[in-house]
């Protein structure tokens, strides 16, 4: 994994991480990965695979993301 720096994609902005050479048998065939998190609470806000060739094979990009709503820490006693 490698930190790239900041930068924006489609208008988000945030941190972009890229991971090449992945075991392509173990990981569905993606070969590079990249992720772009989000520069204030570093969860993914994109995330793009591609196989050997460059070719994109999958794409998740996360919008909207509202984090503890409403949630109290009663909530999470078991």
């Amino acid at each position: 994994m490698e930190f790239k720096g900041d930068t924006a994609v489609e208008g988000l902005k945030g941190l972009l991480l890229e991971a090449t050479g992945c075991d392509t048998a173990k990981y569905h065939g993606t070969w590079k990965e990249i992720l772009l998190l989000d520069p204030d609470n570093h969860l993914p806000v994109l995330i793009e695979q591609f196989d050997s060739s460059g070719e994109l094979i999958h794409r998740v990009r996360i919008k909207d993301l509202k984090l503890n709503r409403g949630l109290k820490e009663e909530d999470f006693r078991l």
